[in-house]
């Protein structure tokens, strides 16, 4: 057999392939075709839009025969590769890099005319066929593409440069809606950031008509003002460089706004503590390998249920709005990095609705923030896209930035919930706490008409039989308790809060997670039933109930090196021992952390027991810093302003309910009214009053 030496060759139709798997869609193209200019160092691009054409054009650089000739015709190839030096005139670093930009054009329309120059050469033109790369078997058989170099320049006079590229025969009409929406892609195209303003890059979009109406940019302003939240954060490295965080009150006379930065002591250690937290899941040698430059973050936060409380419910076009445009969008040097942002969970960066269905309330959607994270190309470089700009490959710097936002966004998310539960406080006992016994029934009929195996229906609906009667039982220990004044509403809405997610997982078929729900609730259950339900009481001394709250955390008293002073006086309550001494355990449990949390450096707990009126008091304190919620909110469940995973946030909250049924209260108490020393005056003070009990 003869030998034969064979050269790789190529058909011309490998061209349209390319443009249509790595350009996927008309707005691409587009910001694709946008990158180009702001290479270009341009600071104005032009785009209009006919009937059948599309002209873009700039007033950067231009390219001259040779670089049209050796790399815009080459696809794949690209001038500014590796290129690190920045533009001449806005200092840029080039965008574009892996030579395959100019596809978008393919993407667009068959037929293109260009027409560009320099500041040293002759304006140049050329015209291309894409239908010729259709038919023909090899790149040979595609005549040459004649560029033509015009002494008499008939686009760019007077010393002017860019380039227009005039697109014909387009694939896909432009309708009006289709503008629209390119209008608005294009004004997220870019940064929302305020940058350098003599370094600013316009995008102006045409119609036959004329400049296309800025109609998106005015509504963009209206919706922000409907934020509830407002967070801006800057960090290099380890290192949070700047932080600000507002809570944004629309009713100042019901609740005031704040602002919190770096300034405030506590927010530097509730940074440290959440980045400790992400450190040690970090690999030390990633921790000083991956290096990204500085960082910005900035987001609007909405609440639709804190609008419909302050009687200012979220407009109809402001929830459209977050529907089609909420979420976390990524940009380099001012310019977007697609598709981030775009909704939807593979567009979402920090994947918010993964973690908002993990831990409902405690985090946010994705189509409740409006958000930019804004990166430096050049310290950057280590975040790499993919050649279709869907996003940034999953290397180690990815994963590294996705940690340092996650951080970031838990800080906002502690500050965000603190607020929102002091809000809640004015919804008062205004929630409406429907029917749980007839959403079991409702359920019930659900689960009889899924197809699935009657052994998991029939466990299903005994378990939702259980659950009934569980729930009754719950519901009938708080009604017969009713003249203790205890709250029917969290319960009640604790178990529809459970039971919706419950439905949901069942409408999913998701057997494994309802077994976890199921579990969840049951606990749920369990806990308020023991807690609250009352044995007979019978008359216990104060003294006795402190020393032994004292003997159980004794051991973690001298872990901690605490100081105990316990002032006793021989008083009696009636009430069950038991719960008490949990109670009393749960609140020195607060004064241990957050005296360690506050680094007091000589750590002191004040128990006394007194008596005053009719009443007789257990009181707690600690040489800390106090609250840093209300008092009220911190009664409110679930609400903790620890930033770990060390409270459920339920405690306090117990203690109220504990308290109201023994016909007490909990309230907050003052170092001076209630003769303590002066170093306990900053710190926290909770007093336990009860009815006075019989003598023994």
């Amino acid at each position: 057999m003869a030998n034969r030496d064979a050269n790789f060759d190529v058909s011309p139709r490998i061209i349209t392939i390319l443009g249509a798997e790595l350009i996927h869609d008309k707005k691409i193209a587009i910001a694709e075709l946008v990158k180009n200019a702001y290479d270009a160092d341009a600071s104005l691009v032009k785009i209009t839009i006919g009937n059948d054409e599309i002209i873009i054009e700039d007033d950067g650089h231009g390219m001259n025969a040779d670089i049209i000739e050796n790399y815009w015709l080459k696809p794949g190839s690209s001038s500014k590769r590796n290129n690190t030096e920045r533009t001449p005139k806005f200092k840029r670093l080039p965008l574009g890099e892996k030579g395959v930009g100019r596809l978008g054009v393919h993407r667009l329309g068959h037929n293109i005319q260009v027409i560009s120059k320099t500041k040293q050469d002759k304006e140049v033109f050329f015209s291309l066929d894409w239908l010729q790369f259709e038919d023909k078997d090899h790149l040979s058989d595609i005549p040459p593409i004649r560029i033509e170099e015009r002494y008499n320049p008939s686009e760019f006079k007077n010393g002017h440069t860019g380039t227009k590229l005039t697109i014909q025969s387009l694939k896909e009409r432009f309708a009006e809606q289709d503008i629209a929406t390119l209008n608005s892609d294009l004004l997220k195209l870019l940064s929302p950031f305020e940058g350098d303003k003599e370094s600013a890059f316009r995008i102006e979009l045409y119609t036959q008509d004329g400049l296309f109406s800025d109609k998106e940019e005015l509504e963009l302003t209206s919706v922000l003002e409907q934020a509830f939240f407002y967070y801006d954060i800057s960090f290099k490295g380890e290192d949070i460089t700047s932080f600000t965080y507002c809570c944004i009150s629309p009713n100042k006379n019901m609740h005031p706004s704040r602002t919190i930065n770096l300034s405030d002591e506590e927010v530097g250690q509730n940074i440290k503590i959440i980045s400790d937290k992400y450190i040690e899941n970090l690999e030390k040698e990633d921790r000083y390998q991956v290096n990204l430059g500085q960082i910005r973050f900035q987001g609007y936060i909405f609440e639709t249920k804190l609008s419909r409380l302050f009687k200012n419910r979220l407009e109809k076009q402001t929830t459209e709005y977050l529907k089609e445009n909420g979420g976390i969008r990524v940009y380099r040097d001012g310019i977007r990095v697609y598709n981030y942002g775009e909704g939807g969970k593979d567009n979402d960066i920090l994947n918010l609705d993964r973690k908002r269905a993990k831990k409902l309330g405690d985090n946010i959607g994705y189509n409740q923030v409006l958000a930019a994270i804004e990166l430096n190309y050049q310290s950057s470089s280590s975040l790499i896209e993919k050649t279709n700009r869907e996003g940034f490959i999953h290397n180690k710097s990815f994963l590294y930035l996705q940690q340092k936002l996650d951080l970031c966004m838990d800080i906002v998310m502690h500050y965000r919930k603190l607020d929102k539960s002091e809000m809640s406080l004015l919804e008062g006992k205004t929630y409406d706490k429907g029917d749980i016994d007839s959403r079991i029934n409702e359920i019930t009929k659900q689960v009889d008409k899924l197809e699935i195996p009657d052994k998991e229906k029939t466990k299903l609906n005994n378990q939702l039989k259980n659950l009934s009667i569980e729930s009754k039982q719950t519901k009938d220990i708080f009604l017969t308790a009713a003249n203790t004044g205890l709250n029917l509403t969290f319960i009640v809405h604790e178990l529809e809060k459970i039971i919706n997610h419950l439905e949901q997982c069942i409408k999913e078929k998701n057997l494994t997670k309802v077994e976890r729900v199921f579990a969840h609730l049951q606990n749920t259950v369990n806990a308020y039933k023991e807690t609250i339900k009352l044995s007979k009481e019978k008359s216990i001394s104060l003294s006795a109930i402190v020393k032994q709250s004292i003997f159980n955390s004794q051991y973690r008293f001298e872990s901690h090196k605490i100081t105990i002073t316990n002032l006793n006086n021989e008083l009696r309550i009636n009430a069950k021992k038991g719960l008490i001494i949990g109670m009393i355990c749960n609140l020195f449990d607060n004064s241990i952390y957050w005296l360690g949390h506050y680094k007091i450096k000589h750590k002191k707990i004040f128990i006394k027991t007194y008596s005053e009126l009719d009443q007789n008091v257990i009181l707690v304190a600690d040489n800390g810093k106090g609250f840093n919620i209300s008092f009220e909110a911190a009664l409110g469940p679930f609400i903790s302003g620890r930033l770990d995973d060390s409270s459920m946030g339920i405690g306090l909250h117990l203690a109220s309910q504990v308290m109201e049924a023994h016909k007490g209260s909990i309230t907050h108490g003052n170092w001076q009214e209630d003769q303590l020393p002066e170093e306990f005056a900053n710190g926290a003070i909770i007093k336990l009053i009860f009815p006075k009990g019989e003598s023994k």
